[in-house]
């Protein structure tokens, strides 16, 4: 048994997008969206995480203190978002050049909230 956390032990979360009367779908089984989408073409796409560390979780908690003089305060939202986004490792995601985009926190932000939120609700149920 290893006790330590191997950056090789990659779990994928997939999921499912499509475009049907100008909006856009998002769903986790592949049958799902066939049927949501009838004849009409889809992607799917892979997220490669691996599990938080005590180092990722002591950086997220580091990041998500903010001080301001005297006072201190911690954001349980910035907690959240690194501890989620520090288990990404690999994805599928493409940017408007049809390239990989790069994993950084400024191409998460541009993902539609929808998107987002699903990522982040993928990965914490995977990871908790």
């Amino acid at each position: 048994m290893n006790i330590f956390v191997n950056d090789a032990d990659l779990m994928n979360l997939d999921f499912f997008a499509g475009d049907k009367e100008g909006k856009m779908i998002f769903m986790l089984g592949e049958d799902k969206i066939k049927e949501a989408l009838g004849n009409n073409p889809y992607e799917k796409h892979t997220i490669w995480i691996r599990k938080p560390t005590y180092g990722s979780n002591r950086k997220a908690s580091e990041a998500s203190i903010m001080r301001d003089g005297d006072s201190v305060r911690f954001d349980p939202i910035k907690y959240r978002f690194e501890r989620v986004f520090g288990c990404i490792k690999k994805w599928t995601l493409k940017d408007a050049s049809g390239n990989v985009a790069p994993i950084t926190q400024n191409m998460f932000d541009l993902l539609p909230e929808t998107v987002g939120a699903l990522i982040v609700e993928l990965i914490e149920a995977k990871i908790n």
